[in-house]
């Protein structure tokens, strides 16, 4: 899955106190506990250059993908 993510706040508040009820907290991603406790996820479709600008490493790669995607919108 790719982020961001949203939700509701009052749907989280209900999502958390469940899983503090249940000892799911260790799960992890929000996601990952809405399916174990069977509330409704849903989808949209995303992009491979979505990309989560933490590291250097990430910044530099977001660099090469606007520097490429300059590229072809130039070449137009």
């Amino acid at each position: 899955m790719q982020t961001p993510d949203a939700y509701k706040m009052n749907l989280l508040n209900e999502l958390f106190h469940m899983a503090s009820e249940e000892q799911l907290l260790s799960l992890g991603a929000t996601n990952t506990l809405m399916f174990e406790l069977n509330k409704k996820v849903h989808f949209a479709q995303g992009s491979e250059v979505n990309i989560r600008l933490t590291t250097q490493e990430d910044i530099i790669l977001c660099e090469s993908l606007l520097n490429l995607r300059n590229k072809s919108i130039n070449n137009i």
